[in-house]
């Protein structure tokens, strides 16, 4: 009997151990399953990147007025971008479509959040020529200056709340025109810091170029009323 006794025992100990083991393992698999969820996407404010630009593909899609769309997408690049993409390191061969997950190159940062938030474009392409090429094809009002001075007068003469792309000498981004703040968003090359929103007359990498290239993305009608339909 003593012995049955303790055969029922140790299989009872047994049950116990392998449902602690089924449990953990089930715990461990759920842990995992996080992990991989985070290491494709990007939360910010308990929304995840890849549902926040379903949200503006979905809204987009609702605009009739394309004075609403133009205030609409700067509102992306002058609060949302910057808020999911300050902190990605540069890197001269960064290509990451995820915000702070590798390392973004100036042009890529900026065609893969144009083809982001759903314009058409020819995205590796682009990034990879000499920003005049994407500037020509996407924005109208074009200018070129070499001198940093003009280039503001140009901005302070564009309507407010613009979107620009400008290219430098070896560098390109996005500049913001809000009221009288103006804005450069780019991947700066500077000690590898990457994605920042800084004001333009505190930019080295602005300042220190020799030409600038710019035009407006949000005046170009043709191209807005395409990215609404």
């Amino acid at each position: 009997m003593k012995n049955k006794s303790l055969i029922i025992v140790s299989i009872l100990f047994m049950g116990i151990g392998s449902i602690f083991y089924i449990q953990n393992s089930k715990t461990e698999s759920n842990k995992s399953k996080v992990e991989i969820i985070d290491h494709y996407d990007f939360k910010k404010d308990s929304i995840l990147y890849s549902d926040y630009l379903k949200q503006v593909k979905n809204q987009k899609s609702n605009f009739t007025n394309i004075s609403e769309a133009k205030n609409f997408l700067f509102e992306i690049y002058n609060k949302n971008i910057p808020e999911y993409w300050i902190g990605t390191k540069w890197n001269f061969n960064g290509t990451t479509r995820i915000p702070n997950k590798g390392t973004i190159a100036c042009g890529y940062f900026v065609t893969n959040t144009l083809s982001d938030v759903d314009f058409k474009i020819e995205r590796v392409k682009l990034a990879q020529e000499v920003s005049s090429k994407m500037i020509n094809q996407l924005c109208v009002n074009i200018k070129r200056f070499g001198d940093f001075s003009k280039l503001k007068d140009y901005i302070n003469n564009q309507p407010d709340q613009s979107v620009f792309i400008i290219g430098l000498d070896f560098h390109t981004g996005f500049v913001l025109k809000s009221g009288n703040k103006i804005y450069f968003l780019h991947s700066n090359y500077i000690d590898n810091e990457g994605v920042i929103k800084e004001e333009i007359d505190n930019s080295i990498a602005l300042r220190s170029t020799k030409t600038f290239m710019i035009g407006n993305l949000t005046e170009n009608e043709e191209l807005i009323s395409e990215w609404i339909k």
